[in-house]
């Protein structure tokens, strides 16, 4: 990554993610941040991954993480659908 991309990407920490007093946490377009609801456990970040040939929402939680597929038919978990829900967006088919 060149310098000149390195600094579009907006640089955020857990830190600031468990002092917003939103549940979600936008960095940008395509990055979201969840709070758990457990406040012992980090945030679950849940990305638009959108190219000429992918469209699709990825989530690091466990859950999604087991049920992911290779034919990229992959269900959305609790996180990406509440992504989906605040941003008004239609969940990639």
């Amino acid at each position: 990554m060149t310098e000149q991309e390195n600094k579009k990407h907006k640089k955020v920490t857990f830190k600031q993610i468990k002092k917003s007093e939103d549940d979600i946490f936008v960095v940008d377009s395509q990055t979201f941040y969840i709070k758990s609801s457990d406040p012992s456990k980090e945030p679950y970040m849940i990305f638009h991954e959108q190219t000429e040939y992918i469209d699709r929402w990825l989530c690091d939680c466990m859950d999604f993480t087991m049920k992911l597929t290779d034919d990229s038919k992959n269900p959305n978990c609790k996180h990406i659908n509440r992504v989906i829900e605040k941003i008004g967006k239609q969940s990639p088919v």
